[in-house]
This record gives structure tokens, sequence and C-alpha cells, in this order.
């Protein structure tokens, strides 16, 4: 790519599933596509930090502690004795490097051009990207689709060191397994990590500072797998607001709470919540503004923002940020992009939250049901 203006029918800025699936539709239209991902292979956070490597972890740490069978066999049932960091890792290597061999396959089969960049507006046509050597483009497009996905929250009172206190993108790179871990936020990434270490035999606590988890859940599965967790020594405390959290360099970690408590554990993991991953694409240059999270708003049909040229799609947009959901955003959008028909997203996507034991769900909830007077069994 030289340094004068390469012209493009779309640029994507992003290569997560929403990403992805909008360029590739695009592509299908018979458009010419760019796909911008600012990490160094495509994917996203999806196949990299998100999605994939938990489901990853999660079965490997099923498979080797004999999870599956202690039913049968009993609670004290293992495959294998001493599981390390370094048996969970291998496994989820294998998986992400097939992974993005898959999706760069795909990019060059529908001819969708990739670059691994980081790329920021000119103004509401033009992009510069620039390469990690500092070597920059300047790349045109009549349409654009923003799809750049979130990044943990992290919060100035916890003293990340990405090691002992980590976020959720961090636990992926475990030195050593740890005994005892602390995790801060009963969000789905919060829950998917304290169940899956809690199969390991870890004593895992939770802290969330609300009186609740899965709000969006029914109930009665909520209460279910409360019930499950707490029968496996995990201690759950809610309305546990976090002072701070930090760890020495060679002692315990300690989470302080407002109430005035202390926990100690050897790893602490906070889960609080994601920004979306707007605030290095200059936005104000194209006429667009994120909110205090990061998030850009989008008509909820057509997945268009305020400028009508440009797009959003993914976890950058919101709730319910998963992975299925950001494919269907990221193929409509391109299809309204390029004045394609296009149908309108279902009013209900299917949840999969993967804890184990694991949960699932389509539609209104049991509370939504009975609020809205409708009979149901």
């Amino acid at each position: 790519m030289s340094n004068t203006h390469s012209a493009f029918d779309l640029i994507v800025i992003g290569s997560g599933p929403a990403g992805r699936r909008a360029g590739i539709q695009a592509a299908k239209l018979g458009k010419r596509v760019l796909v911008v991902e600012q990490g160094r292979r495509v994917g996203g956070v999806s196949v990299h930090t998100g999605t994939i490597p938990s489901k990853t972890l999660r079965e490997t740490v099923l498979n080797l502690s004999g999870w599956r069978e202690r039913g049968f066999y009993g609670a004290a049932y293992r495959v294998k004795q001493d599981i390390s960091a370094e048996d969970l890792l291998k496994r989820l290597h294998m998986t992400l490097n097939h992974e993005v061999e898959i999706l760069e396959h795909q990019f060059a089969r529908n001819g969708v051009e990739t670059v691994c960049c980081s790329a920021r507006f000119l103004d509401s046509n033009r992009v510069e990207i620039t390469r990690d050597d500092g070597e920059a483009h300047i790349c045109a497009a009549e349409k654009f689709v923003i799809a750049v996905g979130t990044r943990p929250y992290r919060p100035a009172h916890i003293g990340f060191d990405g090691v002992k206190v980590v976020d959720s993108d961090e636990i992926l790179d475990l030195a050593a397994i740890p005994r005892q871990l602390t995790v801060i936020g009963a969000s789905v990434i919060g829950l998917e990590y304290a169940s899956i270490f809690s199969a390991l035999d870890i004593k895992v606590t939770v802290l969330e500072p609300t009186d609740q988890m899965l709000p969006f859940v029914d109930q009665e599965l909520v209460d279910e797998f409360k019930h499950d967790l707490r029968d496996r020594g995990v201690v759950l405390r809610f309305g546990c607001r976090v002072k701070g959290a930090h760890a020495p360099p060679n002692g315990h970690c300690l989470t302080e709470t407002e109430d005035g408590r202390q926990v100690i554990s050897d790893m602490v993991l906070f889960a609080a919540g994601r920004v979306g991953a707007t605030d290095t694409l200059n936005l104000e240059a194209c006429g667009l503004e994120a909110d205090s999270r990061g998030r850009l708003a989008v008509d909820a049909a057509t997945f268009r923002t305020a400028q009508p040229h440009i797009f959003a799609a993914g976890d950058v947009i919101g709730f319910p940020s998963l992975a299925s959901t950001s494919m269907e955003q990221g193929r409509i959008a391109a299809c309204h992009a390029f004045g394609e028909p296009a149908q309108a997203p279902p009013e209900f996507f299917p949840y999969g939250i993967y804890s184990v034991p694991e949960i699932s769900t389509v539609g209104m909830t049991e509370e939504q049901v009975r609020e809205k007077g409708i009979p149901y069994e």
C-alpha cells in the first residue's frame, strides 16, 4: 500500500465477529473491502482474549480434572493429578492458531484485504492507518463499519500488575495456577472464570457490588447456579463494594472492601465491565461521539450511527455483546450500507454462558412474562 490514497467501497475497523461478517458480506456483494485490525493477528477479542480462549480453557479444565466423571467415580477423581498453567495454555495456543488460520483463509477466499495496523479518522471519509513501525498510509472509503469491540475496564483503585492482579485479558497469560482466587464482579466473564477455576478445586471468592448476578437470566436458573457454586465451596458475597486490591511483590493479594473487610488470595481477577475501544479512533474528526463507556449509539434496525455512511456493530454498541449477535449485526450493517435488503435482527437472541455448569436461555424470562401478564407454564 503506497502513501497515496487507496480507495475502497468499505473500510471495516476491527476483525472480530462483527467486523469479519461485515467485511465478508460486503465482499460477497462485489465490493472492494479493507479490514483493519490493530492486533498482531486477525480475530479480535473473540478469538484472542474473549469467547474462544475462555471456552478452550473451560474444556481443558473439564478434561484434565475429570470433572464430568466425578458423579461416577466420586469427588476426588482426577485425570491428571497436578495440573499446571502450562497444561492449560498448551491447548489454548493450538486452538487459537487453528482459529486464526481459518479466518485468514476466509478473508483470502472472499478477496477481502486485511492489514494489521491502528486506524484513526482524518475526516468522515478518510482514515490514516499506521503500522507498528510507524509507517502510515491514508485510505478513503464511501462506507465504514466500526467494529472495534471492547477492552477490560481498569479503574485506578485496582493495582493491576499483570501477574497477581489481572483483568480478564491478562488471566490468559497465567504463569502459575493460584490456590486461592478472588473474582471482583459477578459478570458473565467473572462467573465463567470463577466456576472454571473452582472445577480445579481452587478456593474462589466472588465479590459483587450489587445484590444480584446475571439480572437478564431467569431468576430460577440463577438460584440453581448459586446453589451449585456454594455447594462446591465458592464464596459469593453480594452488596460488597471493593475499595482497593493490590499485591506486594512477594506477598499475597489483598482486596479491601468498603465495609472494612479484607480478602486474602494468591490472585485477583477484576471482571467488572468492559469499555468500547474507541478512544484511539479520533471520532470527532468524523463527527461521532462515544458515551462515557466508549460505546457508540446506532439505529437498532440498520446499525447506522449519527453519520449515515458510518455503521457500528458488535460489542462497541453495547448489550448483548455476544459473538453470535455481533456476527448478525455486522452482516445486517453491510447489507444496509450498500442498499441490499436485510432481514431485521431477531427479537430474541439465544444466550450461552459457558460457566461450569453452563447456562443457556432464549426469549423472555419468567419475571418478564409475569410482568406482561402472559400465561405461561
